[in-house]
């Protein structure tokens, strides 16, 4: 799935996120925290377009813990980077049902 969600990224098609979450799903920052697929979606797009549009997200580590994903990443996009992405997400029937963000984006 995380193979699927940097794809989502990199390919910047936000609409992906659809097929990876669940249609219940949370997704939490330390911004806000959101609920169902169509808002998550909502989220991408606006993270993807107005402040890391371009971007080349990599994923610098991950571990599985059961139906649990962690990973740290990175993100090079000409409005902006991110040194410190640090994401988990769980799993459940193949899609993402909750997933913790934090990331801080500098110029």
């Amino acid at each position: 799935i995380l193979a699927k969600f940097m794809d989502m990224l990199n390919t910047m098609d936000y609409n992906k996120a659809l097929d990876l979450y669940s249609e219940d799903a949370v997704h939490v920052s330390s911004e806000s925290t959101i609920q169902g697929k169509g808002n998550i979606c909502h989220f991408y797009a606006l993270l993807m377009l107005n402040y890391l549009n371009d971007g080349v997200y990599r994923i610098t580590s991950q571990t599985k813990n059961g139906e649990t994903r962690h990973f740290t990443w990175t993100c090079d996009s000409p409005r902006g980077h991110v040194n410190d992405g640090s994401d988990t997400i769980g799993i459940k029937d193949g899609k993402i049902a909750y997933h913790y963000t934090h990331y801080t984006i500098s110029q």
